[in-house]
């Protein structure tokens, strides 16, 4: 078996030999949720409190005066009719007021919210790992994961992130799948891309797959997981957009796949552009939305393509941001446990 497939069987645990490899798993997501609970009801006051701030008023007007997902309002203004805001979908906030009238207007109850997309991607982070890399990069990759420390805060954030990060790793790995069933070799895998056939050669056992990926007159030959694969692909990667546009950039590795299974010639699939249609459409949508029927009237945090906010060439310019970035990366993000373990893992 190649060490990228996964096992048909239950294998022990990677950390704890006495639990099956599932069992281990579900060990650590459910410590993970554990910690994240901790002072779960606390305020919006914590680091990075500028974003929370902004966008907690935004769940509270959804719920008190309507749910408007596409017109989103804060509380710059005492003026209502004034506060609607060009911002990111606000898909987090929108499922926090949802619940608002359960449980009651209550912190924990966005946080919860963001908790609950976290599990989400840790569970498929596994799936993707364990399926290109095998179950110990995959146990070894959870664990980093789910207790590393900014992994930590901002999964528990009243922020899009989570949202984000959940619907572009559930984005990779529905592509993966809907590339598994299209490819020309069953059960093939990335890290096979060696071994894959040309499409010449694998023609005459591909015959009808190649037909409907590379031809509008085989669409009907998909199979049914397939379709779904595809439709699932499309919607993870259109509320990907949808809450951050910058993750448009997950179409470079969405585009690696596809070169590695089909070469160049994955350019000429109409399957590949309806896919990149149906993801960017809505985001490309609402933004516009966003732009001329919010932004220009209301109130606006540059969140379009022309705001500015997601790439600008002066700030790579800028030698003074790079040290601000390494400060961010080494101070925040791996903080002084992690500094050493990144030596450690460079010298290996």
């Amino acid at each position: 078996m190649s060490p990228a497939e996964p096992s048909s069987q239950s294998p022990r645990g990677v950390l704890f030999s006495r639990l099956t490899g599932r069992q281990e798993v579900f060990l650590i997501l459910l410590v993970a949720v554990v910690v994240r609970l901790w002072d779960c009801n606390a305020p919006y006051i914590d680091g990075h409190w500028i974003k929370q701030l902004q966008v907690a008023p935004i769940a509270k007007n959804f719920y008190r005066h309507g749910y408007r997902l596409l017109w989103p309002q804060t509380d710059y203004t005492p003026d209502l009719s004034r506060n609607y805001i060009e911002i990111e979908f606000q898909l987090v906030t929108f499922l926090t007021a949802l619940l608002y009238p359960v449980f009651g207007m209550h912190e924990w109850v966005g946080r919860m919210v963001t908790v609950a997309f976290s599990l989400g991607t840790m569970w498929l982070l596994w799936l993707l790992l364990r399926r290109h890399l095998g179950e110990r990069p995959a146990t070894w990759g959870l664990l980093f994961f789910a207790f590393a420390p900014s992994s930590w805060y901002y999964s528990r954030a009243l922020m899009s992130e989570p949202a984000m990060l959940f619907f572009s790793v559930a984005t990779v790995y529905c592509f993966s799948r809907w590339l598994d069933t299209t490819g020309l070799q069953a059960g093939a895998r990335v890290g096979q891309a060696s071994s894959l056939p040309s499409p010449c050669t694998a023609a005459a056992a591909s015959r009808t797959v190649s037909c409907c990926v590379g031809g509008a007159t085989g669409w009907k030959a998909w199979r049914a997981d397939t379709v779904v694969w595809f439709l699932l692909t499309a919607l993870c990667g259109a509320l990907a957009f949808l809450v951050k546009l910058p993750t448009v950039l997950l179409l470079i590795p969405l585009a690696y796949l596809a070169w590695v299974r089909w070469g160049a010639g994955f350019l000429l699939r109409p399957a590949l552009w309806l896919l990149l249609l149906l993801a960017l459409g809505p985001a490309l949508a609402y933004y516009w939305h966003g732009k001329h029927n919010i932004g220009a009237h209301y109130f606006t945090v540059g969140v379009g393509l022309a705001g500015g906010m997601w790439f600008s060439l002066k700030d790579f310019l800028r030698p003074g941001n790079y040290s601000l970035m390494l400060n961010r990366l080494l101070k925040d993000h791996l903080t002084a446990v992690g500094m050493v373990l990144l030596v450690i893992g460079l010298c290996l």
